[in-house]
């Protein structure tokens, strides 16, 4: 297994905290497992975080749906090579689901940036059990790295 620390990247077209965003994500991968539970090696992670009408436009593109969304993930690299992924990020899905569950929207921009990096060890959420385990692994590891539970929140909302 490589010990070479995997590149990792932020463009943000909304003022965040990119120390904060890139240590919290260099926390994370070393947390992550593939969906076979097999330590997930990254070679390079970079992320673009973006607005709607650029969400929407790559969201049309490439899933050939019609409007914005949280998070999308392309990946670069073929099993078992360590992996290389880009991933959009929503800011304005952001605030607009951080304002609706009662958190700082740099904890959902991390909910989203994890959710693109468990997409490209493996995990997926199209059924009920694995989208049960990609969003059990999501608060995992942000409990882990100190931010807290924050997809739980969800189920425990008013």
């Amino acid at each position: 297994m490589s010990t070479t620390p995997a590149t990792i990247e932020v463009v943000s077209a909304s003022p965040i905290d990119e120390g904060a965003f890139l240590g919290a994500v260099a926390r994370m991968i070393p947390l992550l497992t593939t969906v076979e539970g097999h330590p997930a090696q990254f070679a390079r992670a970079s992320f673009r975080i973006v607005h709607d009408p650029e969400m929407t436009v790559l969201h049309e593109r490439h899933s050939k749906v019609a409007g914005t969304t949280d998070v999308l993930t392309f990946v670069w690299s073929v099993a078992p090579s360590p992996i290389e992924v880009d991933i959009a990020i929503s800011c304005d899905e952001a605030a607009r689901r951080a304002k609706e569950f009662g958190h700082p929207p740099m904890n959902e921009i991390l909910l989203y940036a994890l959710h693109g990096l468990l997409h490209a060890a493996g995990f997926n959420d199209h059924e009920e059990a694995s989208h049960a385990r990609i969003h059990a692994e999501e608060d995992r590891i942000l409990v882990a790295i100190g931010v807290g539970p924050v997809y739980s929140e969800r189920r425990n909302a008013p």
